[in-house]
């Protein structure tokens, strides 16, 4: 049986919740829940998996290090980025067309734009990268124009070389609007 993207963002809320709850064990919480997920995941052998299973899987593998992790301080800043990201992810199974990269980016700049305005600069690079890693991996069901050039635009921003040490409020502030161009440029590409 497939695992479904709403099932593992409960599970997900769930563990948030115990964490919230219990925040001198959050740290262990988040680790048993992300390795828990990456187990889960090592089970489905879905020869074509979804654009958003694509952008779970790394998100769960805490050996290795992701853009988002300099979002955080510590290892449980890094950890508890990671769980956010993962409520973010979007919905998105394949694409089909440039219509799909638009609504999903337009969804996006829904979510984050107003995250951004109200000073969660922090949660709107989530949002715009998990979209972004959604997108990547998302299964291609027939090639268009102008779909190399997009994808291209988003691996260069998600798939950068991490930060050694955590961004200062600046650097989160960059790596907001880095993505936001890689958007912008994408929609620009797309029209």
């Amino acid at each position: 049986m497939a695992i479904q993207l709403a099932t593992v963002q409960e599970v997900l809320e769930g563990a948030l919740a115990v964490a919230r709850a219990t925040p001198y064990a959050s740290e262990p919480i988040y680790e048993t829940a992300l390795f828990s997920l990456r187990t889960l995941l090592a089970t489905q052998d879905d020869p074509m998996p979804p654009g958003w299973l694509r952008a779970v899987a790394p998100l769960c593998d805490t050996r290795r290090r992701l853009g988002i992790d300099a979002l955080g301080a510590s290892r449980r800043d890094q950890l508890q980025t990671r769980i956010a990201a993962l409520l973010d992810v979007p919905p998105v199974e394949s694409v089909a067309g440039l219509a799909d990269i638009e609504s999903s980016i337009a969804a996006a700049i829904n979510v984050g734009a107003p995250r951004y305005n109200a000073g969660d600069i922090a949660g709107c690079c989530i949002k715009y990268w998990v979209t972004m890693q959604a997108l990547i991996g998302a299964p291609v069901l027939r090639g268009f124009t102008g779909y190399a050039r997009i994808i291209a635009q988003f691996k260069a921003v998600v798939e950068a070389e991490p930060a050694v040490t955590p961004y200062d409020s600046r650097g989160v502030d960059a790596l907001a609007w880095e993505l936001r161009h890689a958007f912008d440029n994408a929609l620009r590409a797309a029209g």
